[in-house]
């Protein structure tokens, strides 16, 4: 069941069923191979409505199963199947080996190659793309452009910048205090994140860097020689 979800760009287990996406540094969709990212979406969906969703006759699977050649023959019944989803050679090279040495995952090879699929892999996909509901697309889309405006947030707020702007503003050079610096990016970044992203990448360079002074002060004067009061001072006179 799982391979027909890998297939698709889903990962379906005990935990549940996901949509699985991989982006780039700027948080755009691209092959595994290339990405930076993995981005996992939780579907709200029971196990038996996931087997439901990948193609599988729910009902026999709450039967069980005596024969690994009923597994077989369960898995070829399914909506979506295709032999050329159980193919070792359809797997990355550390996949391969991992799998050559599982005696059932090379009798199911073996039988899906000798019962192949008479739909065509492409046919098979589109009927799975038009089978998935409106909702999970949306619940996805949205997964996404968060995921993807937290990136830029991030790209923003990154320790060089952030070193950078305090050694401007307060001539205080946090390379020289790394457990300092550790503390000031990790309580930035969790501020921000319960933050609104949209709000945020909205903020021209000047105000977004006055607020992360003030975070930065505000959580710790002492270790930047600013008191609060002072920091009050100057935002009366800005």
């Amino acid at each position: 069941i799982g391979k027909v979800a890998k297939y698709f760009d889903f990962k379906f287990g005990h935990n549940g069923i996901f949509v699985v996406k991989y982006t780039n540094k700027k948080g755009k969709i691209c092959k595994k191979k290339n990405a930076a990212n993995k981005v996992e979406v939780p579907l709200n969906m029971t196990f038996e409505q996931a087997i439901d969703f990948l193609g599988f006759d729910v009902e026999r699977y709450k039967k069980g199963f005596s024969t690994t050649e009923e597994i077989f023959k369960f898995i070829q019944s399914g909506k979506y199947y295709h032999q050329d989803f159980y193919l070792l050679s359809e797997l990355n090279s550390k996949e391969r080996r991992r799998d050559e040495k599982r005696k059932n995952i090379v009798e199911a090879e073996a039988y899906f190659l000798a019962h192949k699929s008479d739909e065509a892999k492409s046919s098979i996909e589109e009927k799975f793309i038009k089978n998935i509901p409106n909702s999970v697309k949306t619940k996805v889309h949205k997964a996404l452009k968060e995921h993807k405006s937290k990136i830029a947030i991030s790209r923003r707020l990154n320790q060089s910048k952030i070193v950078k702007l305090v050694k401007n503003a307060i001539n205080v050079d946090l390379t020289q205090n790394q457990e300092l610096l550790i503390q000031v990016t990790k309580m930035i970044r969790e501020t921000f994140d319960k933050l609104d992203s949209k709000k945020v990448m909205m903020l021209d360079r000047k105000t977004l860097n006055r607020l992360l002074l003030q975070q930065m002060m505000l959580s710790s004067p002492k270790d930047f020689g600013y008191s609060i009061e002072s920091l009050m001072y100057d935002e009366l006179q800005s």
